[in-house]
């Protein structure tokens, strides 16, 4: 089921900021993951059953909602970002989507069975995505997603861009301080996979309203790319005078412009050192703030603090 629906004017214009909350579970819904428990105990000592249970959900909320995040970007250009609609100012020109996760239909039973995420088939994300703009919160899309059965699922993020979109699900899962033991391998191919489904269905509704254009698209990381010449290489440190080493945290402000949505962007490639990581090699990206992390550090910031009067022309 999908229902659209549009301003008086045409088509809702193009959202600054896209926030995706975290999902609500409802009480037929259970989340079970042995093996990822089991791992966790292994470094904190046994853990109560609820508290089990609660850290297993938000895991597998953050990998959904991770997923839908990382798709909008790069699939729909768009600058989406864990968060709600509690965040936005009144005049901002927001897209906030919600769901909520439940059991497939199970009739008119008075008492619902229980359901648990992962078992293929068995759970249905209701979705609704909303425009805030100066105090007005509207609805422009409804509809629903489920989970696939089997492994196939685990087909979210493909192509030779995969591992680094899977470099930067992982960078979303870090900034929303997700736990760090991830899920078993079939339960986080079901959780990836609800993610594409639900962001498949706002990338065709971004398409229809006009907000997806080619020049809006960050492109290709290095790695899905013809290997180019070498890249431009800095020095991992600087001797000050009197012979002791600048902080390895160099970044060329020149290699980097902000875009009219307020992201860095660097064309590269430029190689840098930040934070515990050496030779990081950077190559046409779009660096949304809380995005991404090298070395422990928040690149998104790094860069402001450094080269916030570089701004584009």
């Amino acid at each position: 089921m999908q229902v659209a629906q549009t301003s008086v004017g045409g088509a809702p214009p193009r959202p600054k900021t896209v926030l995706v909350s975290d999902f609500v579970l409802s009480s037929d819904v259970v989340v079970i993951d042995r093996d990822l428990v089991a791992r966790l105990e292994s470094k904190l000592g046994n853990l109560p059953n609820d508290a089990a249970k609660a850290i297993t959900a938000k895991r597998v909320n953050d990998e959904v909602v991770a997923t839908i995040i990382v798709i909008l970007h790069y699939e729909a250009g768009l600058n989406a970002q864990p968060g709600s609609d509690m965040e936005t100012t009144p005049k901002d020109s927001t897209l906030v989507v919600t769901g909520q996760l439940h059991a497939a239909d199970q009739g008119n039973r008075t008492q619902r069975n229980l359901v648990a995420f992962g078992s293929g088939g068995g759970v249905v994300a209701d979705m609704t995505v909303s425009q805030v703009s100066e105090g007005t919160k509207k609805q422009l899309l409804a509809f629903t997603a489920q989970t696939q059965s089997g492994r196939q699922s685990g087909a979210s993020i493909t192509g030779p861009a995969a591992a680094a979109r899977k470099a930067e699900i992982t960078a979303v899962l870090t900034s929303k301080s997700s736990p760090e033991v991830n899920l078993s391998p079939n339960l986080e191919a079901q959780a990836r996979g609800l993610g594409r489904a639900v962001a498949d269905k706002i990338v065709a509704y971004a398409v229809q309203q006009g907000w997806v254009n080619k020049a809006d698209l960050p492109e290709p990381p290095a790695d899905a790319k013809p290997a180019e010449k070498k890249s431009k290489k800095l020095p991992v440190a600087v001797a000050k005078q009197g012979g002791s080493p600048l902080s390895p945290n160099t970044i060329p402000c020149d290699a980097f412009t902000k875009n009219y949505r307020g992201n860095w962007y660097v064309k590269g490639p430029v190689t840098l050192d930040l934070g515990s990581a050496e030779n990081k090699t950077l190559q046409n990206l779009e660096i949304p703030p809380k995005f991404f992390t090298i070395g422990g550090v928040d690149l998104y910031e790094a860069i402001q603090k450094k080269c916030g009067s570089n701004q584009r022309p």
